[in-house]
């Protein structure tokens, strides 16, 4: 038998040799054992057969390098940028070469600030104003392609000295005068009778943020003219706008945007128990309510007039705003529950949840009468004693909000309690209405524009149903008019159905699609006005219109519909059944959409996780 010798550092694991019989040649394998990455080694035997083997190049386990650049160590203010430099060195052989830096990650005392930057140079902005005066300290940390993660940059300790904001700078005059501002301004309070208090001109200045300190006040106005930059009024805890003394039944006072009254925005964080009223100007121009608390009309019963001017006890008012108000994330109530002054139930006014202490018979929630651009979003609007949006704007946006419990029980069904009234002679040219959801206890219409032509309307992923399944009191959709419009994956469950463009009307050149129409018990679920209108993809038990494409005449089923809850049932025949949008990528809960093969019918797409 031939004798097998082997190089240094080699491994025989599998050797195949045959006995001496004068036959050859004799064949030769072997497999390494516990080897390094990225070595080379070769076998042979005494007659001069060699094989020689690799093992793979060694992983990539240097970390990159990053380095703070910006800011330097001291004081900062305001936003500032911070920047750090980063490289990953290349790994000494064998080591396989997949070096370059793949994010860096700021730090701010050791937690993640903002995203991490993925291109170089590396930088973000960092708005020190939510940050505490004092000491911090700015770092970063880099990773690259490989996974490694570098050691972090050496801190860069910085002083945030931001002046802290004006507080309290609603003046009154303490001899009970005119309530301007006076020479000795004092806060206002319970304890002080005034008619009225002023936010002078020369109390702050555009850019301030202005925090009104915990109290309670009486008329307030605000005229701040800024040219860009925007005067901000918020609230601490406690600051709440009312009339004083809070029994006064004779008149309301809101809050009042004055005439000329430019880049202001109110919020977040007030309470406005007599409503807000952006006044009548062409002057008056990009307003922004937030985060507030908005009523109407505490214990007030008289419907004529505020002494502002507006009627109805409205909760916001606008009116001729030259440019954009900006209504967001605001809970906004016109308690006026059970009080009627137009007949048989003077005195029963009961606000039950006691929010704001009283009631009025008439009022909306937000009205508006020919301003430029009206935006709406993520507000809870909730008990409206009339409407809950009455527009007149120009272009208007409506979206992601809650509206409920929208009624009047001392008016019969079909006057104008509704969700969104778009009057008659109304300027309104544009309009986006979409996830939206109209629920509650009661309801009359949910959306509501009537006989003036429209054109170029989206009506999109609304929810129109109460909260125990059954149906609003009146109509879900009357889209009286509309043209070149869309309604689509709208859920709505009416009394007396929906009908977009009714017959008599010459509209034309709309698409109606998705729609989850339940049959009213008092009239034809979905009603389409026959002149050049696609519909196509609706569930529609009870239809009049032109021919509907590919509709299903039955209900699908749902999660709980007793409870309110109209989202589709696994295996409900709306699943995957709709037509797709472009820009349509979520539902009326902004969740995604599609999941599944296809879009599903109605406000409400599929999820997995649901029941």
């Amino acid at each position: 038998m031939k004798r097998l010798s082997f190089l240094a550092f080699a491994f025989l694991a599998a050797l195949v040799v045959g006995v001496a019989s004068g036959a050859g040649p004799y064949s030769l394998d072997f497999t390494f054992g516990n080897y390094g990455c990225g070595e080379t080694h070769t076998a042979s035997d005494d007659t001069g057969q060699q094989q020689t083997k690799s093992t793979p190049n060694c992983p990539d386990t240097t970390k990159p390098v990053v380095s703070m650049t910006a800011p330097p160590a001291g004081n900062v203010s305001g936003t500032v940028a911070v920047s750090a430099a980063a490289s990953d060195p290349t790994p000494p052989p064998p080591t396989q070469d997949v070096s370059g830096v793949a994010n860096v990650q700021f730090k701010l005392d050791g937690a993640n600030l903002g995203a991490a930057d993925t291109s170089s140079p590396y930088s973000i902005s960092w708005d020190t104003t939510g940050a505490s005066n004092g000491s911090h300290t700015l770092s970063a940390v880099a990773t690259d392609v490989a996974g490694n993660v570098s050691d972090a940059a050496p801190g860069v300790v910085v002083n945030v000295n931001n002046a802290a904001p004006p507080t309290a700078n609603l003046w009154v005059d303490t001899d009970g005068g005119t309530c301007a501002r006076s020479s000795t301004p004092a806060l206002y309070n319970s304890a002080t009778a005034c008619a009225s208090v002023q936010l002078a001109n020369n109390a702050a200045t555009c850019g301030d943020r202005i925090t009104i300190a915990a109290g309670t006040y009486d008329q307030q106005t605000a005229n701040k003219n800024c040219a860009s930059a925007t005067l901000t009024i918020n609230c601490v805890s406690g600051a709440i706008m009312d009339r004083l003394p809070p029994n006064d039944a004779s008149q309301a006072k809101a809050f009042i945007i004055n005439t000329g009254a430019n880049h202001l925005q109110l919020g977040p964080g007030c309470q406005f128990n007599d409503g807000v009223s952006v006044d009548n100007s062409a002057t008056t121009d990009n307003i922004t309510i937030t985060g507030n608390t908005i009523g109407m009309a505490t214990g007030w019963t008289n419907t004529s007039t505020w002494n502002d001017g507006a009627s109805f006890g409205v909760v916001i008012r606008m009116s001729k705003v030259n440019s954009t108000v900006t209504v967001s994330n605001n809970l906004i109530r016109n308690i006026g529950y059970q009080c009627n002054n137009n007949g048989s139930n003077n005195t029963a006014c009961d606000d039950t949840d006691n929010s704001f202490g009283g009631g009025i018979s008439r009022g909306y929630c937000i009205n508006d009468f020919d301003s430029q651009n009206l935006i709406i979003t993520g507000n809870t609007i909730d008990r409206c004693w009339e409407d809950a949006l009455q527009v007149d704007a120009v272009h208007l946006t409506f979206l992601d909000n809650d509206v409920k419990n929208v009624w009047n029980q001392y008016l019969a069904p079909g006057n104008h309690q509704d969700g969104i009234q778009i009057f008659s002679g109304s300027d309104t040219t544009s309009a986006d209405i979409e996830r939206n959801k109209f629920h509650g206890q009661d309801f009359d219409t949910c959306i509501r524009i009537q006989d003036l032509a429209h054109s170029g309307f989206i009506v999109r992923n609304n929810l129109c149903g109460l909260d125990d399944g059954s149906q609003v009191h009146g109509t879900g959709l009357d889209l009286e008019n509309l043209s070149n419009s869309t309604v689509s994956f709208n859920t709505v469950n009416a009394n007396f159905g929906s009908n977009v463009s009714q017959p008599d009307f010459a509209s034309s050149g709309n698409t109606v699609e998705d729609n989850l129409m339940f049959p009213g018990a008092n009239g034809t679920g979905l009603i389409v006005g026959t002149t050049s209108t696609t519909v196509r993809n609706n569930v529609a038990p009870s239809y009049s219109g032109p021919t509907c494409v590919n509709c299903l005449s039955v209900l699908p089923a749902f999660v709980n519909l007793a409870a309110g809850d109209y989202r589709l049932a696994a295996g409900a025949n709306a699943v995957d059944a709709g037509i797709a949008e472009t820009g349509v990528n979520l539902d009326v809960g902004s969740r995604p959409r599609p999941v599944g093969s296809a879009v599903d019918i109605g406000a409400w797409e599929r999820q997995s996780s649901d029941p």
